[in-house]
């Protein structure tokens, strides 16, 4: 039985920027449904579970980023250039992105006339504010767009998780930075905190409060990511242990209640994630030559298949995700080779 700081010696010979790419592809799957069909129509998954498939894909992008960032900053040891690393990583593409959905939706989907929407300061409202993130919430809405369709007016819903993401890093290297060797102690007090948030308002509260939900419940998938990187010397990586995990949330499922499944699943799921990331390998890792589209996929989808919806009287959710993936595709592939994979060549070296 190997542990896990073993497979973290590896170093980037894993699968996570497959991982990453099909959680990308299952977030435009999930989307293809409310966006097709409405606001209220649910995917296949989450009729079965409970969570979608989308609301999982996130979940894995969280356990991956706290574990990957968390490894960036042991391994270097320097706050700035982890902040640097991060803001090079999230805001050129996420600017180019904002510019690209301003000019494209104003174009070809605003009811407006162009003169008219480009006077409207709520396109300027849209561009600097998601392109900050961090300074307030997501603006999903430019003048007159996509009023018609069937998820009416949101042009670009998938931005709401990075904001979340941005606090996470600003939690984790202000615990390094201030505590420094105790900054594991602070990590689990968070994780523990979230955890017991997230027992007591699932089986006492029930109490459905977004802002909370969004920062504990995501708090707990990334600094599990986080513990798992920090304590990976003594955290055994073993199939068994794998299938176990799979054997109870499927119990789970079958014969419990939903609050059951939840808070194993969000206990137990970041070791799969993990272990998939580390484990299989072979052929599977030729994909780490490719680049790492994941995020111009997040970034780019939403308003693409919004796009598409308003050429079509009407449209199946598996017709919009086989529609929409090529096009985002080709525009995440832009976006690494053009201004993703630049951007993280400007991060100081040692």
């Amino acid at each position: 039985m190997k542990n896990l700081d073993y497979f973290i010696s590896l170093g980037r010979n894993n699968n996570f920027n497959l991982i990453r790419f099909i959680s990308a592809l299952a977030v435009i799957l999930s989307h293809s449904y409310p966006l097709s069909l409405g606001k209220t129509a649910l995917e296949p998954f989450e009729k079965t579970i409970g969570i979608s498939l989308g609301e999982i894909a996130v979940h894995i992008f969280f356990v991956t980023s706290g574990f990957l960032v968390t490894g960036s900053l042991i391994r270097n040891r320097n706050i700035l250039d982890f902040f640097l690393s991060r803001i090079l990583r999230i805001f050129p593409a996420l600017i180019v992105s904002a510019i690209f959905v301003v000019i494209l939706c104003g174009v070809t989907e605003t009811k407006l006339s162009l003169t008219e929407y480009f006077s409207d300061s709520q396109i300027y409202n849209y561009f600097i504010t998601n392109s900050v993130l961090i300074i307030k919430s997501v603006v999903y809405f430019l003048p007159s767009v996509f009023i018609d369709n069937p998820y009416p007016n949101v042009v670009n819903g998938s931005l709401w998780s990075l904001p979340w993401e941005l606090r996470m890093y600003l939690i984790l290297g202000g615990s390094f930075f201030i505590f420094k060797k105790r900054a594991d102690f602070i990590i689990l007090g968070i994780y523990s905190i979230s955890l017991i948030y997230f027992f007591y308002n699932e089986f006492i509260l029930d109490i459905d409060i977004l802002f909370f939900y969004h920062l504990f419940y995501l708090s707990i998938l990334f600094f599990s990511g986080s513990l798992l990187y920090i304590y990976g010397h003594i955290i055994p990586i073993n199939f068994f242990i794998f299938l176990g995990i799979l054997f109870l949330l499927f119990l789970l499922v079958i014969f419990f209640e939903p609050h059951y499944f939840k808070f194993f699943y969000y206990v137990l799921f970041p070791y799969i994630v993990i272990y998939i990331a580390y484990v299989p390998k072979g052929a599977i890792r030729t994909f780490n030559k490719l680049g790492d589209y994941s995020y111009g996929l997040y970034i780019y989808a939403f308003p693409v298949q919004q796009i598409i919806v308003t050429l079509f009287d009407k449209i199946t959710p598996l017709e919009l995700f086989n529609y929409s993936v090529p096009v985002t595709l080709f525009l995440s592939i832009f976006s690494w080779g053009l201004i993703e994979k630049p951007s993280l060549k400007l991060k100081r070296r040692k």
